[in-house]
Parts: C-alpha cells; structure tokens; sequence
C-alpha cells in the first residue's frame, strides 16, 4: 500500500470513528483533527490528530508548567510513563506538560483511534488532580486562605 494510501485510510478511519462515537472534533485538513474529550477533573481534554506521511500523530495537553516541586511534578510523569500505551507524558520548551504518541499508520483503525482516545483521556484526567496539588500548591493555599477570609469555614 502506497503513503497515500496508508494516509487516506487513516482519515477515513478517523472519520468512521467520530462518526460511530459523536465526538465533537473540527478537521483541519491536510490531515489534521481535533477532538474535545469530556473530562471528569478537567472540564474537557483536548486531542490533536495528524496523520503525518508515516505516522499517525497524537498531541494532549495535560498541565501548564508547574509553579511548585516541579521534580516531584515530573516523577509522578516518569512513573506513569512505563505504564502507559501508546503516549507518553513530555514537556514542551516552557515546562508545559504533554501526551505525545505516533502510531504507524498501518495500524490505525477505529479500534485504535479509540483505544489511543481512551489512554489520552484516561492519562490527561486522572492524574491531573494530583498534578494540580502538587505543582500548585502554594497557589492552592493561597486560595484556600483568600476564601476562609470570605466565608470562613468554606473552603470548595
């Protein structure tokens, strides 16, 4: 199968899958997607698709860089990484946390794109809580303090 072929199909794979879930997603051709994910801890997960001339591109942001305990913020990353399929946490040139992955494309498929969405939401979500707390925390105190001045006793 030729690159363009291999690129064709990925799409429409990629299409049949938005169409089968209902996924809100824009098309940003030549080969670009973007999906908006429901999250649970954060209101939505963005994913960036790009079906690259050999590969199929996955991009998530997860977390601006953190303000606090950074290296702690970054071994959480580390440990989640050798348990991960298909994406892996990095950092961008600020510190910014990502999910990145390339898939062959000779093996997407909607059951791949699926199971790439489900990893990005699962890994982008669950652990942002305990990122937040632990790269923010200053922050996070600082806004614990200024709502017990407002309402003491509150603290959500």
């Amino acid at each position: 199968m030729t690159s363009t072929e291999l690129r064709v199909r990925a799409e429409e794979a990629i299409r049949r899958y938005l169409a089968d879930t209902r996924i809100e997603a824009e098309e940003y051709p030549p080969g670009g997607f973007f999906l908006h994910l429901p999250g649970t801890h954060k209101p939505e997960v963005g994913v960036h698709l790009l079906v690259r001339e050999r590969t199929l591109l996955v991009e998530c942001f997860v977390m601006r860089a953190p303000e606090d305990a950074r290296e702690d913020v970054y071994r959480v990353l580390l440990r989640h990484n050798s348990a991960t399929y298909g994406l892996r946490y990095v950092l961008d040139e600020l510190g910014d946390i990502f999910l990145m992955g390339a898939v062959p494309l000779e093996a997407v498929s909607e059951d791949e794109v699926d199971r790439l969405m489900g990893c990005a939401i699962t890994y982008a979500d669950e652990v942002f809580p305990a990122l937040v707390n632990i790269g923010f925390a200053t922050a996070g105190e600082q806004e614990r303090r200024f709502r017990e001045r407002l309402a003491p006793g509150t603290t959500a």
